[in-house]
């Protein structure tokens, strides 16, 4: 059974933080938002924190359901190439959601342990698609982690200027994300010719 009141409220604070920033969420502009009472946020959340770590978790959710949305091939480089392709759509197609993932330690919010259990599932996917690689043969030289940490790190930057707007004017015309995703693999390659 699903709990209204809680959906509508969660979704009061998407837009707010969309329209106004992130510093424009209180309790009273959520209900009002919503319609609600600030007790309607106080019971389902327990305040701000609740409305964020809510956001928060299900923002990790909902990347996790996107880095597993395509089933695996017998390719795990292009798989792991499509993994960060949807990672870098799920981003554009909910810019304040993502942003919120990443902006709790600015906010001052500790993340709840089931938030941080969330973003660290939605992580274990990119881990998973290096392993694979590794398993393969196609990747080598590091760990399963390393690689991950190391395309997670590239996917995240290349995505936050673009949500910024700071893409270097030199690649203004250009989509350079799955050229340099492909590039910093084959630093990870065995030199097989299956990597593309």
């Amino acid at each position: 059974m699903t709990d209204e009141l809680r959906d509508t409220l969660l979704s009061a604070a998407g837009k707010l933080i969309a329209t106004d920033g992130i510093e424009a969420l209180t309790v009273r502009r959520i209900a009002a938002e919503a319609g609600s009472s600030t007790m309607g946020v106080y019971s389902r959340f327990g305040g701000k924190e609740g409305v964020v770590d809510a956001l928060l978790r299900e923002g990790f959710e909902a990347l996790r359901d996107a880095l597993t949305a395509r089933p695996d091939t017998d390719d795990p480089f292009e798989d792991m190439v499509a993994g960060c392709n949807a990672y870098r759509d799920f981003a554009l197609a909910n810019p304040t959601r993502y942003q919120l993932m990443f902006a709790t330690p600015m906010l001052g919010l500790e993340p709840s342990p089931a938030s941080i259990e969330m973003a660290a599932a939605s992580f274990s996917c990119v881990t998973t698609k290096a392993q694979r690689c590794l398993d393969a043969g196609v990747l080598g030289g590091a760990g399963a982690h390393e690689i991950a940490a190391s395309v997670w790190a590239t996917a995240h930057g290349l995505v936050s200027l673009d949500l910024l707007g700071r893409r270097p004017p030199v690649l203004a015309d250009d989509q350079p994300f799955e050229r340099t995703i492909r590039a910093l693999l084959r630093g990870f390659s065995t030199g097989s010719p299956t990597t593309g």
